[in-house]
């Protein structure tokens, strides 16, 4: 599939009048449709407050840099709920 669209690159002009406001638009609307698909991202200080009312404490978020996954983690203590 790759060497499909590589070979086709060079013909884009063809295909497209302005190509780089073709990425644009296409980038708009795929924007659009992605967001309209998938549920909102949680805010940090809902997942914060969702974890205190389980009983969670001493909160520490770890950014990808320091924990080597793709996405921040946090860490929490158990058994701190208070009712």
């Amino acid at each position: 599939m790759q060497h499909f669209y590589d070979d086709l690159a060079d013909d884009y002009h063809l295909i497209f009048r302005d190509w780089e406001e073709a990425i644009v638009q296409q980038g708009r609307v795929l924007d659009i449709e992605i967001r309209s698909r998938l549920p909102a991202a949680l805010q940090r200080s809902d997942l914060v407050a969702a974890l205190a009312r389980a009983g969670f404490a001493e909160f520490e978020w770890l950014e990808p840099e320091q924990s080597g996954y793709y996405q921040p983690m946090v860490l929490a203590r158990a058994g701190a709920r208070r009712d």
